[in-house]
């Protein structure tokens, strides 16, 4: 267990890097007092202070012997870039399980770092610079012991390691960033009646850590969950609060965040993410984050005799030997019958088959002409070494001499790489290259079928169809231009499957829809088929997997609905007359679906309630909808979700 504290002590004299432990040693106390009868099982294996941040490494008693080569450091970014009002504290280990003694372990080295970076909306730079001031100056100190004259011990040798260099890093605390949208639009979204992970996604778009991790300005390489828990920053005791109790005067935001980073050998899950409202001493609500890091153990006799037969290998080599020799089996692979988001997997075997250790990768074709590069150097690579409908992991490796290795081949159809298959491309052919470094390529042909789908196909194909998208063969059995229909037939077969039905309406778009209903109801789209529903369903359930279709088919659209250049003056106007004088600027296509839309959430929307409950209610499919057809490819977004519900409810209202 691992607790990362911040603002512990914010007196005056302690921000000049007091030394005093008062305060380290009252929190750890308080620690296990909270373990209650269970702390007489637990342990302080160490922690680092600085002024007011503490990090506290708790752990069993029974586990003590496996930890060994624990280091502290700290170091502060505060008032003149020094002081210890804002910086990091950093500890270090190396983990051992307990095994039986026929059995041996790898010892793992983990980092984990706390830190408080920069405060105030308007200082993303600064703590964007914070942390990388903090990667440069936390240094764990070692030393080495070098032999003197006659084989004595001379004095020891400082060795400075970053907290990059571990297998697993862990970084937590009060980082400080914050939400880039207007004060009263964030409290808008949060207030919303049903809001849900989707209108979080939407405010998560504007956080300032997920954009400087984006853009590869801070925190690059590392991994944070998603988040699906409210704000826990700004609360406030005796000031003016808002219905959640944020402080009317500080946005709310996600300043307390736990990210991680590890490499392909210690691969890290992650269980959960969570914020504690429940806990109110502070003007933060703390974040907790659980984590299972997975050991490989291995029989001590296999790695014994894993080190002698490669030990023999190393010794036997002879200088013609050197030529890297692999073998791949099968050399093709064939998928078969795939569809849109349905995953399959495929593997060969690569085995090393000459007496030297053989590096290899994953080449384009572009790449075949290019000199030997460094394995991790992928900035050569001029194109994808796969379309993208095919993922390959792993993409580099070292095999030792008889080693081998399967490589996982996944076709995966996304909203990416549909719109270019579905323009009737049925028939996909990928070939592979595997360059072995000092050797020669190997090629892996690759061949599926494919069976396009109405999602992720552009509007302007979609009224061109004749009929159900899988009976058309060919681009050139498309309706001309001239002849197509009004508005996408699938679009409209579920509008008015929706209209028709019987049911509540309070329900639709907002319950949980299992995810095999949907694709039922997609496949009878692609096919034309009749929808045919398992009996143990009601009509309520089925109207909700309709309603999560339509929105899955406008989420998969290869263009936002209403053109992106568009966006900025939709949410400019503040009238019903101007909303509608805008259509003028749509194209005919965008014209006819959205008012389809706008007039069934209309209708669903003042189906029963008073005035104020129908409001409430399309005040919550604006806020749905709204992110849907303004959408945006560009981070972060320039229009806040509050200004496209409110477009939004000018026509549904």
């Amino acid at each position: 267990m691992v607790l990362g504290f911040q603002e512990l002590d914010l007196s005056t004299e302690a921000l000049l890097y007091s030394t005093k432990t008062l305060r380290e040693e009252a929190w750890t106390s308080a620690i296990f007092a909270g373990l209650g009868e269970k702390a007489e099982m637990y342990f302080k294996l160490d922690s680092k202070q600085l002024v007011g941040m503490l990090i506290v490494i708790i752990v069993k008693k029974s586990l003590k012997v496996c930890f060994s080569d624990i280091k502290t450091c700290s170091a502060g970014t505060g008032i003149m870039g020094l002081m210890g009002n804002k910086g990091g504290t950093a500890i270090r280990v190396t983990y051992s399980p307990l095994l039986p003694s026929k059995r041996t372990s790898v010892p793992t080295t983990i980092t984990f770092v706390n830190s408080h970076l920069a405060a105030f909306d308007e200082m993303t730079e600064r703590r964007n610079a914070d942390f990388h001031d903090l990667s440069r100056r936390m240094l764990f100190q070692y030393s080495t012991e070098v032999e003197g004259s006659e084989g004595a011990l001379a004095t020891a040798h400082p060795i400075n390691v970053s907290v990059f260099e571990t297998d697993v890093l862990f970084w937590m605390g009060d980082l400080n960033y914050r939400i880039d949208l207007p004060s009263r639009d964030i409290r808008h979204i949060l207030a919303w009646k049903g809001v849900d992970q989707e209108n979080l996604h939407e405010m998560a778009c504007f956080d300032q850590l997920n954009n400087s991790i984006r853009q590869g300005k801070a925190f690059d390489g590392f991994s944070e969950s998603t988040i699906s828990h409210l704000p826990t920053y700004r609360f406030s005791a005796g000031l003016t609060t808002d219905e959640l109790g944020y402080d009317t005067k500080r946005k709310p935001a996600w300043t307390d965040r736990v990210l991680h980073m590890t490499s392909r050998l210690n691969p890290v899950h992650q269980l959960s993410y969570n914020g504690h409202p429940e806990i109110t001493f502070s003007d933060h609500r703390p974040v907790s984050a659980d984590f299972i890091l997975p050991l490989e153990c291995l029989e001590l006799r296999d790695y014994e005799s894993s080190l002698k037969r490669l030990n023999r290998q190393v010794l036997d080599m002879e200088d013609d030997e050197r030529i890297p020799s692999v073998k791949l089996e099968p050399l093709s692979i064939e998928f078969g019958l795939v569809g849109y988001k349905r995953a399959v997997h495929k593997s060969f075997m690569v085995r090393n088959t000459g007496k030297m250790p053989g590096a290899f990768r994953f080449v384009s074709f572009d790449a075949e002409s290019l000199p030997s590069m460094p394995l991790a150097d992928s900035s050569y690579q001029t194109s994808p070494i796969s379309p993208t409908w095919l993922q390959v992991e792993p993409k580099t490796g070292l095999l030792l001499p008889e080693e081998e290795i399967n490589i996982i081949l996944i076709f995966h159809v996304d909203n990416e790489a549909a719109p270019a298959l579905n323009l009737f491309q049925t028939k996909l052919d990928a070939t592979l290259i595997l360059h072995t470094e000092l050797g020669k390529d190997y090629f892996v042909s690759v061949s599926a079928l494919y069976e396009p789908t109405c999602f992720a196909t552009s509007l302007s194909h979609l009224v061109r169809l004749p009929g159900p998208i899988r009976s058309v063969k060919s681009i050139n059995d498309l309706l001309p231009e001239e002849e197509a229909t009004q508005a996408p037939k699938d679009i409209m077969r579920l509008i008015n499957w929706l209209m028709a039905a019987e049911v509540p309406s309070e329900a639709l778009f907002i319950a949980d829809v299992e995810q095999s209903l949907v694709d039922s109801i997609r496949e009878c789209l692609d096919t034309g088929s009749d929808f045919v529903f398992p009996v143990y369903l009601d009509n309520e359930q089925i109207a909700c997997g309709f309603a999560e279709t339509l929105l899955q088919l406008l989420k998969a659209l290869p263009e936002s609905l209403i053109p992106p250049a568009l966006h900025q003056k939709c949410c400019e106007v503040s009238s019903k007359d101007d909303a509608f004088g805008l259509l003028d600027e749509f194209s005919s296509i965008c014209v006819n679906v959205w008012i389809s839309i706008t007039a069934f959430l209309h209708f669903i929307s003042q189906q029963r309630g008073t005035p104020e409950d129908q409001l409430e209610r399309a005040k919550v499919l604006a806020s749905i909808f709204g992110p849907l057809v303004l959408r945006e490819e560009v981070y972060p977004p320039t229009v806040s979700p509050l200004a496209k519900r409110e477009f939004m409810l000018l026509f549904i209202s």
